[in-house]
């Protein structure tokens, strides 16, 4: 398991994928690898092995929002843009305290000009951040509020409040 775990984490998705795959068919039960193998494909562009894995996840554990996140991402990626705000709001139902999910969400409502729906992700993904005391996540967020909407009092604040 650590060689194959170590080939993912260095980016040696092929290899991975083929001692992974090997792996998944040596037991029947064994579903660990569904959602590195979906992002291993992913990062090799091959977008069908993705959701053919994360989607074999979901069938295990519906719940899982980093399969549902990474099923948004996918979307998002391929520019299929209602498909990743679905899958990155079911996230959200799920556990809605995932800053990176909010975050997802944020950018893609930029990239669909929806300017306040944008703002008002970036704002509960920093105040996720803020609780957690991620003060560089809390500016680098807060200055891209600051981007859509520069007389933003909330992002301001944040920024000020960081600068004491």
């Amino acid at each position: 398991m650590g060689k194959i775990t170590e080939l993912y984490n260095s980016g040696e998705y092929e290899t991975f994928i083929k001692l992974a795959e090997n792996e998944l068919n040596n037991t029947e039960n064994d579903f660990e690898f569904f959602l590195a193998l979906s992002n291993a494909y992913g990062n090799l562009g091959n977008y069908d092995k993705t959701f053919y894995y994360a989607e074999k996840l979901l069938e295990k554990e519906p719940t899982n929002y980093y399969a549902l996140l990474a099923l948004g991402n996918y979307y998002f990626v391929l520019e299929k843009l209602d498909s990743a705000e679905f899958y990155y709001n079911k996230v959200l139902s799920i556990n809605p305290n995932y800053a990176r999910a909010n975050l997802n969400l944020a950018q893609l409502f930029v990239k669909k000009g929806e300017k306040n729906k944008a703002i008002e992700q970036y704002i509960k993904a920093i105040e996720l951040f803020n609780q957690n005391n991620f003060e560089d996540e809390v500016l680098l967020y807060s200055k891209e509020v600051l981007k859509l909407d520069p007389e933003n009092k909330i992002a301001k604040e944040y920024i000020d409040k960081l600068k004491m």
